[in-house]
């Protein structure tokens, strides 16, 4: 049985590094091609990539998702199945089908429990106590598909943005590495998702991240440990009626 590993970021590269540690190395990695960065413009390869190749593991390109060249090429692969984990675009219909079972998507939150992009930062920003890792097969809609399993975990008043997916992360890959011959083997019963609880996470940008000190303490503390990782948070600082923008990367909650 040969399968494939789809991922772009740390928290997929987290996932892919356990995966491999016990024995799970793909035949392939779907990720996308070096881009740009700084002010130099140097080429820098993502986290997924640069592991798949200290790792000697084939990879294939996906910026060009729904080109017949791209489907053509995953075709010749003759690969069985695919595990995703934050790849950061929607994988059409046409792809979906390469793969007689299908592709399997690790999602940080207790589906149908914020659905979308950002489920780790919103657990936090609602002072969710509690959140999880759902394995699920991926369709045509977003984060909709049936349940193959489910673990959920506590999140502390300490957690960021950072800790808690490194702990969504860790948990997820643990659980798709003893589900996954269940699933192959068709031992599992798999579960819709309860489409009247689907909540609905949104994207962040940094100019609308302005903390509003006005809000209650618990708000601004869940604020900052949410998104001041990716995209960031920021406020003023107003001097002889000069603006200056501070950004704030940590917070701590004190307690009497």
């Amino acid at each position: 049985m040969k399968f494939s590993f789809w991922g772009n970021s740390n928290f997929s590269k987290l996932v892919l590094n356990e995966l491999i540690k016990n024995n799970l190395k793909p035949d392939l990695i779907v990720t996308f091609s070096a881009k740009e960065f700084g002010r130099k413009k140097l080429l820098k390869s993502n986290p997924v990539e640069e592991l798949a190749k200290e790792n000697k593991i084939e990879v294939i390109y996906a910026d060009n998702i729904n080109e017949q060249s791209f489907i053509d090429n995953l075709k010749s692969k003759k690969i069985d199945v695919g595990i995703v984990a934050s790849f950061g675009k929607i994988i059409p219909k046409n792809v979906l089908r390469v793969f007689p079972y299908g592709l399997i998507n690790i999602h940080p939150s207790l589906l149908p429990r914020h659905r979308g992009p950002t489920p780790i930062q919103t657990a936090i920003l609602e002072n969710n106590v509690s959140t999880g890792t759902s394995i699920f097969i991926i369709d045509e809609l977003m984060d909709h598909g049936p349940i193959i399993g489910q673990i959920s975990t506590q999140v502390s008043l300490d957690d960021d943005f950072n800790t808690l997916k490194d702990k969504l992360g860790l948990l997820g890959a643990k659980l798709i590495i003893n589900l996954l011959p269940e699933y192959l083997n068709k031992k599992i019963a798999i579960k819709p998702q309860e489409e009247e609880l689907a909540t609905y996470t949104k994207k962040f940008h940094f100019e609308n991240c302005h903390i509003d000190w006005s809000q209650p303490t618990i708000t601004v503390y869940n604020f900052i440990r949410a998104l001041s990782f990716e995209p960031g948070v920021f406020s003023y600082y107003e001097k002889n009626f000069k603006k200056t923008i501070i950004k704030i990367t940590k917070a701590d909650f004190l307690t009497d």
